[in-house]
């Protein structure tokens, strides 16, 4: 009965139409907290290069760590193909969504190419012995 009386309560503030609103100085401190996204200039150049990265080369930086892990990790070699595997997909996500919205594209090129080349050196020091 109590369940269904807070329903009810809900119902009835939501009916009533009540809103809280923030002082004025609490609204001023959020705005302040996420800046806005960095205008860039478009160009040719700029967009192929931004495409590729959150692409292919952000793809191959992905395995590059799903197979290093798959590689390096201790345990059965079931499970490591499934972890491993199962990073790819995570990492290459973040890597597009960092690609996407960083305002420097070299340093992201810079970081994705260097993480695919530690990766996949890393996995062939070893072998998946």
């Amino acid at each position: 009965m109590a369940v269904t009386l807070l329903s009810v309560a809900a119902l009835g503030v939501v009916a009533s139409g009540y809103t809280q609103r923030p002082a004025r100085a609490q609204r001023a401190t959020r705005e302040g907290l996420a800046p806005e996204p960095a205008e860039r200039a478009p160009s040719a150049w700029r967009t192929t290069l931004r495409w590729s990265l959150a692409g292919p080369i952000g793809m191959v930086a992905a395995m590059g760590l799903g197979i290093s892990y798959a590689v390096w990790a201790p345990g059965e070699i079931q499970t490591r193909l499934l972890i491993g595997g199962l990073i790819v997909p995570l990492a290459w996500g973040g890597a597009m969504a960092w690609t996407l919205a960083d305002s420097r594209i070299l340093r992201a090129a810079a970081v994705l190419v260097g993480t695919a080349i530690v990766g996949f050196g890393a996995a062939m020091l070893k072998g998946l012995a």
